[in-house]
C-alpha cells in the first residue's frame, strides 16, 4: 500500500507545473461560469 502511494506522489510532482496550469484555467473557467450567471439573472 506504501508503494502505490510512494509511486502516485511521485507522478504527482513530476506533473506538478501541469496540474498547476490546470487549476488556474478551471478557476478561470468557473468564475467566468459565476459571472455569466450573475449577470443573466441581474
Amino acid at each position: 500500500m506504501r508503494q502505490t502511494h510512494l509511486k502516485r506522489y511521485r507522478s504527482c510532482r513530476l506533473e506538478g507545473g501541469f496540474s498547476m496550469i490546470e487549476v488556474l484555467v478551471t478557476l478561470l473557467i468557473i468564475s467566468l461560469a459565476l459571472l455569466g450567471t450573475a449577470g443573466l439573472q441581474a
